[in-house]
């Protein structure tokens, strides 16, 4: 999978965990009060919803071509996409630590992606073809 595929589904993958947060939040906010019947039948609970089985089938999609260590700390850019939605969104007044905590995550997510593409190192062979290993833990 090219670099280029890897980051607009990793992308598309946060967008649609950040929009599904969004609608479940003003769905909530719009809720006098909390009930079974007020979340199933909420148009933005449902959309909410789907957008986290699609962010999940993206999310899939990557794991099966990506380094589960390389592709995972990116998903970070949800929060500080989180952050930047309840600024703009909801009005959310965000203390200077918070931004300063989203500095950070940027620079972690920066650091992460020029440390390699991201591509699966060589494939586990199936367990036929495997002999057993055992297992070691190193405790220091």
């Amino acid at each position: 999978m090219s670099r280029t595929l890897l980051f607009s589904l990793l992308l598309s993958n946060i967008f649609c965990l950040v929009i599904g947060q969004i609608l479940c939040k003003q769905a909530m906010q719009s809720m006098t009060s909390l009930s079974i019947i007020r979340l199933v039948s909420s148009p933005g609970i449902w959309a909410g919803g789907i957008l986290y089985i699609i962010a999940t089938a993206l999310w899939l999609l990557i794991l099966k071509n990506a380094a589960l260590s390389y592709v995972y700390p990116l998903q970070s850019l949800a929060y500080v996409l989180g952050i930047f939605a309840g600024w703009w969104v909801f009005r959310e007044t965000i203390p200077w630590t918070r931004w300063l905590g989203m500095i950070v995550i940027m620079a972690g997510v920066w650091l992460i992606t020029m440390s390699s593409s991201g591509q699966q190192g060589a494939q586990p062979q199936p367990d036929s073809q495997r002999e057993a290993e055992p297992i070691r833990l190193d405790v220091h």
